[in-house]
């Protein structure tokens, strides 16, 4: 196996990711560390990869009550084992199920099941779009907590050492006008704390949103010839080593 995939859903959608099955064969979200020792005890010691073996989280749905005036858009009955919850509630559960598994160190992704709604009452409205295409409550509070899984800001997770991708590309020279100067374009991979050095002698620090490219002027007129451009970076939550990216210009 190249990863191990698994559907980590609660007794119900009002159970929440939280909640830990120490005994029995079920798995959920809180389950990471019953499941790693699964895998090493069957496979560790083996050609296969057993505790380090990346999982993936590929269904994990709460569904929502419906509000009277979408319930014409629906067909059949919902289960009574259900126990769906209101949309801010559903939010709050993706939300928390991503932090989670953002802490866990072998999981390479969670997949929220669905997207948007089935029409039919017996299967899933677990998304954050009704079946009619509108979006829920959910949709937004949900959407943020995603953005910060990508941005390497979505929990502090104890044990955690992120190192950003870090990269800089030289700009066009302005050589006249009110502020002459080389611009930088910096991009991290994750949220960074940034310092960029230039010819080893001037230095600018600062943050930077991850994956958003930021622009640096460094300001001035410059002798002809190459100048070196240096900088490092660190991510602002679980900070591991710093990265390092360079690059040069011709004055």
């Amino acid at each position: 196996m190249d990863a191990f995939a698994v559907h980590p859903y609660p007794e119900t959608s009002a159970t929440g990711p939280n909640f830990p099955h120490p005994n029995g064969t079920s798995i959920g979200l809180a389950d990471y560390t019953k499941l790693v020792g699964l895998l090493g005890t069957a496979f560790d010691g083996t050609v296969q990869r057993g505790s380090t073996l990346p999982i993936l989280y590929d269904e994990f749905g709460i569904e929502t009550v419906l509000p009277a005036a979408k319930t014409r858009l629906y067909a059949g009955t919902e289960p009574a084992t259900t126990h769906p919850v209101d949309e801010l509630t559903q939010a709050q559960m993706y939300t928390q199920a991503m932090q989670m598994s953002f802490c866990q160190t072998n999981v390479m992704g969670l997949l929220l099941f669905h997207v948007q709604d089935e029409p039919d009452l017996s299967t899933w409205q677990s998304g954050e779009f009704y079946v009619d295409g509108s979006p829920k409550a959910s949709l937004f509070p949900v959407r943020a907590a995603a953005a910060t899984v990508h941005r390497g800001i979505a929990a502090a997770c104890p044990g955690l050492a992120l190192t950003p991708k870090l990269v800089l590309v030289a700009g066009k020279l302005a050589k006249t006008g009110k502020h002459p100067g080389e611009k930088v374009f910096l991009t991290c991979s994750i949220d960074c704390s940034y310092t960029v050095t230039l010819d080893s002698s001037h230095s600018w620090s600062g943050t930077a949103v991850g994956r958003v490219t930021k622009t640096l002027l460094l300001p001035g007129t410059f002798a002809t010839g190459p100048h070196a451009v240096s900088g490092s970076a660190t991510a602002v939550l679980n900070a591991g080593p710093p990265a390092a990216a360079g690059v040069t210009f011709a004055a």
